[in-house]
């Protein structure tokens, strides 16, 4: 019962995007600067990541969960799949949709939890992977929060997160984790 929500914003993307594609039908998605294959080298940047992984809390040594990273859509979008702990400790799972934007050469990532979370933040390719950064104000501060995706010399995955509440001068570490393979 756990994974009901996220099957249905699944189901009910694919049924608006078909429904966009029938001759008449109003294009909801309009997508003017669509790769033709999605196989330009912008699309690339997280090739790498694509597999089953166990993560591993780099403060503790601990488990911190699972993450299933795939490709769908034609290869159009990266589908991630968390299964484990958030930052804050207690059981989360999410779902990132992951797209690269050709027009701008930005990444967009958009994150739904299962703790009613969500967010929008937009990347570039670093260091041989992505970096997302998002900003946003709470109670008069300005926070901005940046989630770098990026591959380790062994062949594993870093998967860490900041913020900062000073326009980017200091950072605090919100999570740091280390992904090994599963397949």
């Amino acid at each position: 019962m756990r994974h009901r929500p996220a099957v249905a914003l699944i189901v009910a993307v694919a049924s608006l995007a078909a429904r966009a594609s029938t001759p008449g039908a109003v294009n909801l998605f309009p997508s003017p600067t669509k790769s033709p294959s999605c196989s330009d080298a912008g699309y690339s940047a997280l090739d790498g990541w694509l597999g089953e992984w166990r993560a591993t809390d780099v403060a503790s040594g601990t488990d911190a969960g699972r993450a299933t990273i795939s490709r769908d859509l034609g290869g159009c979008v990266i589908l991630e799949r968390w299964n484990g702990l958030g930052a804050d400790g207690k059981p989360y799972d999410g779902f990132g949709i992951h797209r690269f934007e050709p027009a701008s050469g930005h990444w967009i990532q958009n994150w739904f939890g299962d703790q009613a979370d969500a967010m929008v933040a937009e990347g570039s390719e670093q260091n041989g992977g992505v970096v997302y950064e998002r900003q946003f104000e709470r109670d008069g501060v300005v926070i901005v929060i940046r989630q770098h995706i990026e591959p380790l010399a062994d062949g594993r995955f870093s998967n860490r997160g900041e913020r900062s509440t000073d326009g980017g001068t200091t950072w605090q570490t919100t999570f740091n984790l280390v992904y090994d393979r599963l397949d």
